[in-house]
């Protein structure tokens, strides 16, 4: 099952097209239009945002908190601790899903559940390419 996020751009995106033919051909809409392009952020800051958001996505908490070590957001030695400052992960912004190194959510799906991604599809072309993670706060190749 694909995550909310990605369901909402794609139904915003459908929704989008639809308001452009019909407007291209002159025909009313029976409904409302799609309005403004939709934007998910989930909070990281404290330990409940981040169970909360382990629980919504179905990944381990403990992922979600080595994204964070890791990139010096939150101290290895209390992961229990909130984030020094407000940890607000932006996942789509505008309609669009950020790149993997840009959000620990969508990072860690794409090394979990997704490994052909949301962002980078890949094709068939490259089964043969070796496979790399492509976390937040990781340079990417």
């Amino acid at each position: 099952m694909m995550p909310d996020f990605f369901k909402g751009c794609l139904v915003w995106k459908l929704m989008k097209r639809r308001d452009l033919i019909a407007e291209f051909y002159g025909l009313a809409l029976p409904d409302a239009k799609a309005g403004e392009a939709p934007d998910f952020v989930v909070p990281l800051t404290t330990r409940e945002d981040r169970k909360a958001a382990a629980a919504r996505y179905h990944i381990a908490l403990a992922e979600i908190e080595n994204d964070l070590v890791r990139t010096g957001h939150l101290p290895a030695a209390d992961r229990t601790a909130a984030t020094p400052e407000p940890f607000l992960d932006t996942i789509v912004e505008k309609g669009t899903i950020l790149p993997y190194a840009e959000s620990v959510i969508s990072g860690i799906l794409r090394d979990i559940h997704y490994p052909s991604g949301f962002v980078d599809r890949m094709t068939r072309f490259d089964d043969g390419a070796a496979w790399q993670s492509k976390r937040y706060g990781m340079k990417i190749k």
